[in-house]
């Protein structure tokens, strides 16, 4: 990190007798330099709002190319996605997570001259065996998690509201199965990549591994206000944070994005995979 290095033209300290100290990663908490600080928050802010402009420019085009090739057709009574034909909205789903990936690459490249692959905001490798069972561990973790926080919830008359994706899974049941293969596949990975990956990596340059998972997990909630509707919105927004926690805590753990992005996947997937068999 920047603000770790030793400034040019400076003094090198005296080595260590006994060796030096085994890399011990990131520090919990930092307090990083004015311009880290700065830059986190603005890119942070840019990176959500381009992400948001750009999913819904790139699904405008797309809509469109669909539409004059003749693949699909838009009601006259179009004014919500539940509107849309399955098929089309299919391709609005998909291609708004698409777009996620799009702009994060996009970020990495101008701001930092990196890709996805190669970053300093995070690590991504193929899973090691140990990975995978922490893919099967953090799963179960954040079922039960899930389940605490709403058991404990429900004795305050505390209710989660409905996603739109839910609203859509539930208005017809042959799509909660493409989109617990789209939770899996784009859904999952597309938001550990911006949240888990980017905008935690920023915020952790900036504060330390601490901070920085609680920064993101807020932004993570946050972002799905405009998702949300019925229920208790502030309660599910903190719901979402949590989960967003757990999560952040572990990438941290792990030092792999795919593990992260594998449970946050399947945890998505076995809810639709769940409101099918309901509907069904």
């Amino acid at each position: 990190m920047d603000s770790d290095r030793q400034p040019d033209g400076g003094v090198e300290p005296a080595p260590d007798p006994a060796g030096p100290d085994p890399d011990t990663g990131p520090p919990l908490y930092k307090m990083g330099t004015t311009k880290q600080r700065i830059r986190s928050l603005l890119d942070t802010v840019g990176v959500i709002a381009g992400a948001f402009i750009g999913s819904q420019v790139l699904v405008l085009v797309v809509v469109q190319v669909v539409v004059l090739l003749g693949l699909a057709s838009i009601p006259a009574d179009f004014s919500a996605v539940t509107d849309l034909p399955a098929s089309l909205t299919a391709v609005v789903i998909a291609t708004s997570f698409i777009a996620y990936f799009l702009i994060g690459a996009a970020y990495l490249r101008w701001r930092r001259g990196s890709t996805p692959f190669d970053t300093t905001l995070y690590d991504v490798r193929l899973p090691t065996l140990r990975d995978l069972g922490w893919v099967v561990g953090g799963l179960v973790g954040l079922i039960v998690l899930l389940l605490t926080v709403v058991t404990i919830a429900a004795q305050f008359g505390l209710q989660t509201s409905t996603n739109s994706a839910e609203t859509i899974a539930r208005a017809d049941p042959a799509l909660a199965l493409f989109l617990a293969l789209n939770a899996l596949v784009l859904n999952g990975p597309a938001e550990e990549f911006l949240f888990r990956g980017i905008i935690q990596g920023l915020f952790r340059e900036a504060y330390g591994v601490l901070p920085g998972i609680l920064l993101s997990s807020a932004a993570f909630g946050v972002v799905h206000y405009i998702s949300l509707s019925g229920g208790s919105v502030a309660y599910t927004l903190v719901v979402i944070a949590t989960l967003g926690i757990a999560l952040g805590a572990l990438y941290e753990w792990t030092e792999n994005l795919l593990v992260p992005s594998l449970v946050h996947g399947l945890f998505n997937a076995l809810q639709f995979a769940a409101l099918y068999v309901s509907a069904t």
